[in-house]
């Protein structure tokens, strides 16, 4: 599945009171500024709309912050937001090759009495075309997502599209098994490194098999093997076989053995 964030419009969101911007590649995107001009507010208003959550803010207000201590009020909103303002995020977005509009929203009101973000939820509308009046809320709304841009859609857009300043620092945090998921996820090579996984195991086991004392045993079991044939079947001396069910045709029970490359 390929996703192009074709424009996307901000209103009353951290220091945005209004922005539209217009992506005209479908490839490659570079925003460039300095600090503070509203880089990582672009990825937070895609986030936010595509997933519902900020995750940073998330993480930040269950490290430092009582939760018995907040006080009601929405840090996502612009500071000089007008009693009837609605914070909005909008895109157009192309899934497929096919445009979607979508829209996550709540009025000034609604957000000044909640306290904190971590469960904070705003309702996600579709659209249908940019300009449009939003309607009902979506009910379902991981359902659909999940039928929009996938099944692992929130894990998709931490991996892929959330690019912020030391979030390249994120993965290396992690422990080593978690880490090499993630960059086996990132990359579309979880069935190789599966495949690598048993192909290591399967090493291991043989390398276990192939030391000095190991080949010193199998060697004196060949002697005994070879010391109780003497003893059966003397030299020069053979043993009749007789076939005693015809029914199937087994390689193994031709007089001749053929074996294949298998």
């Amino acid at each position: 599945m390929k996703l192009i964030v074709k424009r996307l419009e901000v209103r009353n969101f951290k220091v945005f009171e209004k922005i539209e911007l217009t992506l005209e590649s479908d490839h490659l995107v570079v925003l460039d500024g300095p600090n503070g001009f509203g880089k990582s507010s672009f990825f937070d208003a895609l986030e936010l709309l595509l997933t519902g959550k900020i995750r940073r803010y998330i993480e930040l207000e269950e490290l430092t912050v009582d939760r018995r201590s907040l006080k009601p009020g929405c840090p996502w909103l612009f500071k000089q937001a007008r009693e009837n303002d609605w914070l909005s995020i909008r895109a157009e977005i192309v899934v497929n090759e096919q445009s979607r509009f979508l829209e996550r929203a709540a009025s000034k009101a609604v957000l000044d009495e909640h306290s904190g973000v971590t469960d904070l939820r705003l309702p996600l509308y579709e659209l249908v075309d940019f300009g449009a009046e939003r309607d009902e809320a979506i009910s379902q709304e991981e359902t659909y997502l999940s039928a929009l841009l996938g099944d692992q859609y929130q894990r998709d857009f931490e991996l892929f599209h959330y690019v912020e300043q030391e979030e390249n620092t994120r993965l290396l945090k992690k422990k080593e098994k978690d880490r090499q998921g993630q960059i086996a996820h990132l990359f579309d090579i979880g069935d190789i490194q599966d495949k690598i996984n048993n192909i290591t195991q399967a090493s291991a086991k043989i390398g276990n098999l192939c030391n000095p004392q190991k080949k010193a045993d199998l060697k004196q079991l060949k002697d005994n093997w070879e010391t109780a044939r003497q003893q059966v079947l003397p030299a020069g001396s053979s043993v009749a076989y007789e076939r005693m069910i015809a029914v199937t045709d087994q390689p193994w029970d031709r007089d001749v053995l053929q074996f294949d490359v298998q």
